[in-house]
């Protein structure tokens, strides 16, 4: 049986070290092949990411949100769009529920508002990357195309956090975003964006 994971507890893996182990395999690999990665949150011989997360919907999305928006190809194992569980191989296999009163909602409304984002993003499935900030289980990036730009923001923390984003690295001086789940408005001021996250919130401003 799998233990889950304990969000109470300060893992000793920050973002500083994510952000090195992603570094370090791109490093690794001609840029058009990092573009064709293969990425999943699970598969059939995995525990469903749903039941990793402890069926916390706010620590799934943070999986999803990376998934959609990092460097390659996103994979979605049949049945996460629906919430499907399981901890071990005999569950993560299980036949796929097509019954539609009973998928989650949420998390399918997630992953339809993240395939059409990826679809219609240039900057998401052509573009570059760049992080921009991974300090205290925090941590943000820029994916770039042309004159199109995105700000993804995963905040990995069981409290609320300010943060000041150094925009400019990216070459955004004063530009105006707009989140994809809220939509509200953010604006970057002389090269710096100023913003306060919820506990394991993620945000795409776009």
């Amino acid at each position: 049986k799998i233990e889950k994971c304990n969000y109470d507890i300060q893992d000793s893996f920050n973002a500083k070290d994510f952000d090195d182990n992603l570094t370090s395999f791109r490093s690794q690999i001609g840029w058009q092949i990092a573009k064709g990665m293969f990425n999943l949150l699970d598969c059939h011989d995995l525990p469903r990411f749903y039941t990793l997360a402890n069926e916390n919907l706010a620590l799934f999305k943070l999986g999803a949100i990376l998934l959609f928006t990092y460097l390659g190809i996103p994979c979605v194992y049949y049945g996460d769009e629906i919430g499907l569980k399981g901890e071990n191989e005999t569950q993560s296999r299980a036949c796929m529920n097509w019954d539609k009163n009973k998928l989650n909602q949420d998390i399918f409304s997630l992953y339809k508002t993240l395939i059409k984002l990826r679809k219609n993003s240039p900057a998401l499935y052509a573009g570059g990357i760049k992080t921009i900030y991974k300090e205290e289980n925090i941590y943000a990036f820029t994916r770039f195309y042309k004159k199109e730009c995105l700000i993804i923001i995963i905040n990995n923390n069981n409290q609320n956090r300010q943060i000041t984003l150094p925009l400019w690295s990216s070459g955004i001086i004063n530009k105006n975003f707009k989140e994809i789940f809220s939509s509200l408005n953010y604006q970057v001021k002389n090269g710096y964006l100023r913003i306060n996250l919820n506990k394991y919130q993620g945000l795409i401003l776009y």
